[in-house]
């Protein structure tokens, strides 16, 4: 008989832009009975103005069911709830530890890859959340143990050195986080990563 063993490992940062005090940059993590949802945005602009609208986008998330929603409705309530605001980019991802499956959907420049034996770089639609953007649609990826999902803003460099992935089973969230800030982040404007590992499956 096969055991179902799903155990999460996910760690979150977000730094304001040097010299302000609160960052446009958000991010939202829901888990339940193998289901996992994480979603990182990006309002445009930075500072006060900002953080007010990523403030209530994550009030919002948090108020959501969004391990039972799917990726790209999510995505669709945003556009439609922030229709006329300022505006933000977001990527939505899904991880489905039964399915062995990630579903996805993003709109704007966050970077997102999957880490792992199934790498990934996700590319996203076009457009800004709550103004104008390119028809978002719903991806599906294999994603199953010690894969690694990463999510960062554009305050941080999208292009990574091997030893940002190097031995990435062994290490945690929280170190991949760390070394991630520690070597890639721009220093001239809000930067935000999440990164998520499964450390068993099915």
């Amino acid at each position: 008989m096969q055991v179902a063993v799903t155990m999460f490992d996910y760690a979150m940062r977000i730094d304001a832009m040097p010299g302000e005090q609160h960052s446009g940059d958000h991010g939202v993590i829901q888990q339940r009975e193998g289901m996992l949802t994480a979603v990182l945005l990006d309002v445009l602009g930075h500072g006060d103005k900002a953080a007010v609208l990523a403030d209530a986008v994550e009030n919002h998330l948090q108020g959501c069911d969004m391990t039972t929603a799917e990726p790209l409705d999510l995505m669709m309530n945003l556009h439609d709830t922030f229709r006329g605001s300022r505006g933000l980019v977001a990527s939505i991802a899904r991880i489905d530890t039964d399915a062995e499956m990630l579903e996805y959907c993003g709109v704007g420049n966050i970077g997102v890859r999957i880490l792992g034996s199934h790498a990934t770089i996700m590319v996203n639609r076009d457009g800004v959340v709550g103004y104008r953007m390119v028809p978002p649609r719903q991806q599906h990826f294999p994603f199953t143990a010690h894969d690694t999902l990463l999510m960062h803003s554009d305050g941080i460099k999208s292009h990574f050195d091997a030893d940002i992935v190097a031995q990435v089973p062994q290490r945690s969230a929280q170190v991949l986080l760390d070394r991630l800030f520690a070597r890639y982040v721009k220093g001239i404007d809000d930067a935000g990563a999440l990164v998520v590992r499964v450390s068993a499956c099915k």
